[in-house]
């Protein structure tokens, strides 16, 4: 009605009219709605709605590792041409930086995993269980997503983050060989 404020009415009395004292609980409730029409073509619709914005979440972040993979591929190879160097302080300086950046992708990757974990807890991990879906389109498409996450990018953020590592531990090495040698 154009009301933004609450406003008193008069009404018949519905306690007259209506049998108001036997309300039904949530649990009931439920049981009398979750039969009827509108109530499975909404629950279908907020469960795909939930699915295609926990496959939006997995394709950003996807992206994301992606870029730092790249990244971390550039790293590597500046530090096979920093090996080539001749001059022992511009290749320990310039080990430190691609230390220092390797350092930074695998902070930046594991943040942005954590947070993904902590989203697909929070918000989409009811979803794993596929007697509340009850839809065999959408059980098909959340067991993709589930599996795209499990098999797919958790192998593929630990692979990175294990090569980091071993990048890392390598520069290391290096300098150390050159200060040992030096």
């Amino acid at each position: 009605e154009g009301y933004y404020y609450p406003i008193r009415i008069k009404t018949i009395n519905l306690h007259e009219q209506f049998d108001l004292s036997n309300i039904p609980d949530d649990k009931q409730l439920h049981q009398i709605i979750s039969t009827e029409d509108w109530f499975i073509e909404t629950r279908i619709k907020r469960i795909e709605d939930e699915l295609n914005q926990f496959k939006d979440c997995l394709d950003i972040f996807d992206e994301k590792r992606k870029q730092i993979n790249l990244e971390t591929q550039r790293l590597v190879k500046l530090k096979g041409k920093v090996e080539n160097l001749k001059n022992n302080q511009i290749r320990n300086e310039s080990l430190d930086t691609v230390v220092a950046n390797l350092r930074i992708k695998k902070n930046t990757l594991s943040l942005d995993y954590k947070r993904l974990l902590r989203n697909i807890e929070k918000r989409f991990g009811h979803l794993r269980n596929q007697d509340e879906i009850q839809n065999e389109n959408l059980e098909i498409f959340s067991k993709v997503l589930f599996s795209r996450f499990d098999k797919a990018i958790k192998s593929c953020v630990n692979e990175l983050l294990s090569f980091i590592d071993s990048e890392n531990k390598k520069c290391k090495q290096l300098k150390f060989q050159e200060q040992f040698n030096g």
